[in-house]
């Protein structure tokens, strides 16, 4: 996009505004009320100014706004729920097996390619994808693990409730 062609013809309908804003002002002169044109083209130009007491309001108004914004971002957020991990682990888990299936498929087809670099770029990028999906994996379900509350005699319990054996 061209920045001064775009600059150039915004300035250009500036320019037009204003000539019809004097225009408009003839005619409301014509007409007989010449203190309704010299209002309308004396509100639209300069800017109107603050008080200092509206400006000291606004400034304590913002005060507080940004002082209110930096607390809610101060506080931590809450831990992911049992729910929420289970949920982060199953996803995990199918990226992971995507990415093992994509690994060996493409083993499969660029074995034959390792001299050249299209095959070996396309190896070590399936198996950077499969590492780091394995290590997401590995990660949720490590805490998710960190989640279940363990007692002395083996068994887990997760949001209140105990879970079989079999899950621990």
């Amino acid at each position: 996009m061209n920045y001064d062609k775009l600059f150039e013809v915004i300035r250009e309908l500036h320019a037009e505004k204003d000539k019809l804003d004097q225009v408009i002002a003839n005619l409301e002169q014509l007409q007989g009320d010449p203190g309704a044109a010299t209002a309308y083209l004396q509100g639209k130009r300069g800017r109107k100014s603050m008080e200092d007491r509206e400006r000291k309001e606004v400034s304590v108004r913002m005060k507080k706004y940004w002082a209110d914004k930096s607390k809610k971002t101060a506080e931590t957020p809450s831990a992911p729920s049992a729910q929420e991990l289970s949920q982060g682990m199953g996803a995990a888990q199918t990226e992971y097996y995507e990415a093992a299936a994509e690994y060996t498929h493409t083993v499969a087809e660029f074995s034959d390619m390792l001299d050249h670099p299209d095959g070996t770029l396309a190896l070590y990028n399936a198996a950077t994808k499969e590492r780091r999906a394995a290590t997401k994996y590995k990660e949720s379900v490590r805490a998710f693990r960190e989640k279940l509350a363990r007692h002395e005699d083996g068994t887990a319990q997760l949001n209140g409730r105990r879970l079989p054996r079999i899950l621990i």
